[in-house]
């Protein structure tokens, strides 16, 4: 299976899991026209989006994605926050109740983003395992077991960043810190896990090879990328 990432910044946010018959969307903070340019314009696969929180680089282009008959799940909170045409389409799904799309299995739960209800998720699959989706999170209080692979938010350095900066508080309030994101990694380690993907690196308080270098140093076993516009690769759960 394809992971593929459309973005992954304030700017826009959106990833494709995808194999031959069937596509799951992760976030729609990009417009869907570019989401047809990847998919050869054959979007039939895509079985459903699922969105983290309401702000606009996760849902931004919410109602373009539901006009094409994709269906968005998402967190109660969320759901009250927008008003579309095709609401029938937009789903609220309760915390830590698993659901289905297609062949791809979902658990969502609640993070800490600042004031706003988030939901990361734990996404399972035949063909990639056990999958952690994390972003625009402070932390994550949780353990999980036989973790294949992990897509999580490294968003910014406590070295790096500036502290006069006036978003300060809400940057550390509601984003997750190398050293976070690394801790949360060694927890989670395990002769299972496959790929590490770093997500939603901040333009100014990050750098995107020294975050590699400290993920790769801390699980060597590991493949680990940097996610950016355009980046393409193979999720599989096992080593061939």
């Amino acid at each position: 299976m394809k992971l593929i990432c459309l973005g992954s910044s304030s700017a826009g946010n959106c990833y494709l899991l995808e194999n031959e018959t069937e596509c799951l969307m992760i976030e729609c903070g990009i417009p869907i026209k570019e989401v047809k340019k990847v998919m050869n314009f054959n979007i039939r696969k895509i079985v459903g989006c699922v969105a983290t929180h309401r702000h606009n680089d996760h849902i931004g282009h919410l109602e373009d994605v539901l006009k094409c008959g994709i269906p968005i799940y998402t967190n109660d909170e969320t759901v009250e926050a927008v008003e579309v045409i095709y609401g029938e389409l937009l789903h609220g799904v309760p915390e830590k109740r698993p659901f289905t799309l297609g062949n791809f299995k979902i658990t969502p739960f609640y993070v800490p983003h600042d004031d706003t209800p988030c939901y990361a998720y734990q996404i399972c699959h035949e063909e990639i395992g056990k999958l952690l989706f994390l972003t625009d999170l402070e932390y994550c209080k949780y353990r999980f077991k036989d973790v294949n692979q992990i897509m999580i938010e490294a968003n910014y350095s406590k070295d790096i960043i500036n502290q006069d900066n006036p978003n300060f508080d809400h940057v550390c309030r509601g984003h997750m810190e190398l050293g976070t994101t690394l801790d949360f990694l060694n927890t989670n380690d395990n002769p299972s896990l496959m790929n590490v993907v770093l997500l939603h690196l901040s333009d100014s308080n990050s750098n995107s090879e020294y975050f590699s270098q400290k993920t790769k140093e801390l699980i060597p076993r590991a493949n680990v990328y940097v996610a950016d516009k355009g980046m393409e690769i193979e999720l599989n759960k096992e080593p061939f």
